[in-house]
């Protein structure tokens, strides 16, 4: 079993290598050379796994990035419902719109009427 303390990125091997050091001891050690797991010994295992850390840190920075930008995106929506919110319904304006068209034939009538009498 591997130990890895809470909170901690890396991993603690120790308990791994006595264990493979008794097996050698014994003559037990599993075969060497060919495709992993079994390619490579701790030495491999070791590299690897600081291999797969460096990966995991560059995914963490990444996704820190993506939060951010998921924030700002966040924020720009908000304010774009804002504005979307304020905007008049097409029934809103169509009111207006008949309001000063009906507002615009009276005027036009008025003055119709008052310079043909004169």
């Amino acid at each position: 079993m591997v130990n890895m303390p809470p909170g901690s990125d890396t991993v603690d091997f120790t308990n791994a290598q006595k264990w493979a050091e008794g097996l050698a001891e014994r003559g037990r050690l599993p075969p060497q050379g060919g495709d992993p797991p079994h390619g490579g010994g701790l030495d491999e295992l070791s590299r690897r796994v600081g291999v797969l850390e460096a990966d995991v840190k560059e995914i963490k920075v990444d996704l820190k990035s993506l939060v951010k930008d998921a924030a700002a995106i966040k924020e720009r929506l908000a304010g774009i419902e804002g504005r979307l919110s304020n905007l008049p319904t097409t029934f809103q304006m169509l009111t207006w719109f008949v309001g000063i068209s009906l507002g615009l034939v009276g005027l036009v009538f008025t003055i119709a009427r008052t310079v043909a009498l004169h």
